[in-house]
């Protein structure tokens, strides 16, 4: 049973990854421009109508018509959302400021080859040194105890034996 719910686990992790790639990738490529298009580069991609992204798009690629579901993913997949900063008054354009960047050095426009590499980040990635340290000490100090407790076992079931083998011999010497 733990195997099974291990393996259908791993399974659904797998394809929910292959599938947050590819229809992300597939939505971008084929998405109408005045809603969310690649940047000019093709190292990023933009959303410009936000409202009309969540409500029209995301339900046509994804099981919800959430945002903040969506810009989750793409964070545990390695997307940064790039802010629209400006330093001078001047250079601040307000029909691109509500606009959203998501960027992610594997998601290219014209290299879907990339998407592979693109994975989804796991807790211990974002441990701190220390913290690592301390998960290691903690398999290490798991694998020891599971060392000793088949230890025990093995030694309980030759005693177990043992003590099996005598009482029969006793039994047949009461007879």
């Amino acid at each position: 049973f733990v195997k099974t719910y291990k393996f259908a686990y791993l399974s659904t992790l797998l394809l929910s990854c292959v599938k947050i790639r590819q229809e992300t990738y597939k939505m971008i490529n084929t998405c109408d421009e005045s809603i969310a298009t690649w940047a000019t580069e093709g190292d990023m991609f933009v959303i410009k109508d936000y409202d009309a992204f969540e409500n029209k798009v995301i339900p046509q690629y994804f099981d919800h018509n959430k945002y903040s579901s969506f810009a989750r993913q793409l964070n545990f997949y390695g997307f940064r959302k790039i802010t629209n900063e400006t330093v001078r008054r001047a250079d601040f354009d307000p029909s691109t400021a509500k606009w959203i960047k998501f960027h992610n050095k594997n998601f290219v426009r014209g290299r879907p080859e990339l998407l592979s590499a693109i994975k989804r980040t796991t807790r211990a990635n974002t441990l701190l040194p220390g913290q690592q340290n301390e998960l290691s000490q903690i398999k290490h100090d798991v694998d020891r105890l599971q060392f000793d407790v088949d230890c025990m076992k093995s030694s309980f079931e030759s005693k177990f034996e043992q003590l099996s083998r005598n009482l029969k011999k006793q039994m047949k010497s009461v007879e």
